[in-house]
């Protein structure tokens, strides 16, 4: 009978120990990541959206979407074509 019972006691702490790590992993997952400085254009007063955004995804913060390669190629093709 008492092996039994440490059994379980050894079981359930597995278990908790088990459950813990996990909690831990995903804590460091979630954990705020570093801010980094904006680069921003000396021509520019202000951060325009698409710095920050860039800036964002160089951090690490946001994940690179489809949709925001599509803007980015659009973006520097634009760029490419505008004589002055």
């Amino acid at each position: 009978k008492v092996s039994k019972v440490l059994d379980q006691n050894q079981a359930q702490w597995a278990i908790a120990k088990h459950g813990i790590e996990a909690l831990e992993e995903e804590l460091v997952a979630v954990k705020r990541t570093k801010r980094r400085k904006i680069q921003e254009d000396p021509n520019l007063k202000f951060a325009t959206i698409h710095t920050i955004r860039r800036a964002q995804i160089e951090a690490g913060r946001v994940e690179v979407e489809d949709s925001a390669l599509e803007i980015n190629s659009k973006e520097s093709t634009t760029e490419s074509c505008i004589e002055i």
